[in-house]
């Protein structure tokens, strides 16, 4: 797998990640910084082993369904990048970050009426490993990445996790993601599908995959994204005219000085910073256990 070019920065988070145990328990978390008062939805927090050789452990969040866990739907849900954490404030997760000026403290969280937990159970994976709070032990859990090291360490998770939830195998199962993670989510349920057909063990209920904006076709995709930031009001009507002007209406791999300057613009409206800002905060660390 070729290294993909990442428009937003990615949370990675620092070698000194080699330092923890190889294995801990799950966390149930209550409370999290930047957030006031308990959490109105069950959290669960965990890293799972996925190589041995390497030390490789993915970390996850576990949102439960906020209607009926013991019969919704439970979906796995990946970032992209790829290397983009699946924390629990983008995309389907029930929290977001408030969008006042950045004042330079900790980032502030508000609940997210329209997270996908209202009506099914979520997993929020951080990988390929090195993506959000996944580490390796070894160095070379970093450079053997690929799409089959990439699909086969998600599905040794779900093997392990659905393995220490029993509860859960019996619910409808759909493996998600957006961007890279999108073109992944496939792969991943057809390699578990194979399983089922194997008779393999824990049985997963797989029902099928879920793809946001899959890359299959990036220079396309990408192309649209200052014109769809403007039509939904991300960017003023200014920085649009700049884009226009400076860009010429091609927004990827631009040679145009002024126009890389407008691009930069352009990314730093996006919420993405504040993700590292709260994630390598030591009350985060320390409240996600």
């Amino acid at each position: 797998m070729g290294k993909a070019s990442l428009p937003f920065p990615s949370l990675i988070v620092p070698l000194v990640l080699l330092l923890l145990p190889l294995s801990r328990p799950a966390s149930v978390v209550t409370h999290l910084p930047g957030f006031h008062g308990r959490l109105p939805f069950h959290l669960e927090t965990g890293y799972v082993g996925v190589d041995e050789e390497t030390g490789a452990e993915l970390f996850y969040y576990f949102v439960e369904s906020e209607r009926s866990p013991e019969t919704d739907p439970l979906i796995l849900w990946m970032t992209g990048g790829p290397f983009c954490s699946g924390m629990i404030f983008f995309e389907v997760g029930p929290m977001k970050f408030v969008l006042a000026p950045y004042n330079g403290s900790l980032p502030q969280l508000t609940y997210n009426p329209y997270s996908w937990s209202k009506t099914a159970s979520i997993t929020l994976l951080d990988s390929p490993v090195g993506t959000g709070f996944s580490y390796a032990r070894d160095v070379k859990g970093y450079h053997d990445i690929g799409d089959f090291s990439f699909s086969m360490h998600v599905v040794i998770f779900l093997n392990k996790w659905f393995t220490d939830h029993p509860h859960y195998q019996s619910n409808p199962f759909f493996v998600g993601g957006s961007s890279y993670a999108g073109k992944m989510s496939p792969i991943i349920a057809q390699h578990i599908s194979q399983e089922i057909e194997l008779g393999k063990q824990p049985r997963i209920n797989l029902k099928g995959y879920v793809v946001g904006n899959p890359v299959t076709g990036s220079d396309y995709d990408d192309n649209f994204r200052v014109p769809y930031a403007h039509g939904v009001g991300i960017i003023s009507d200014q920085l649009y005219e700049a884009a226009i002007l400076n860009c010429k209406g091609s927004y990827i791999r631009p040679t145009n000085k002024m126009c890389v300057r407008v691009l930069n613009t352009f990314q730093n409206s996006y919420r993405y910073y504040l993700c590292n800002i709260w994630a390598n905060d030591d009350s985060t660390r320390e409240a996600l256990g």
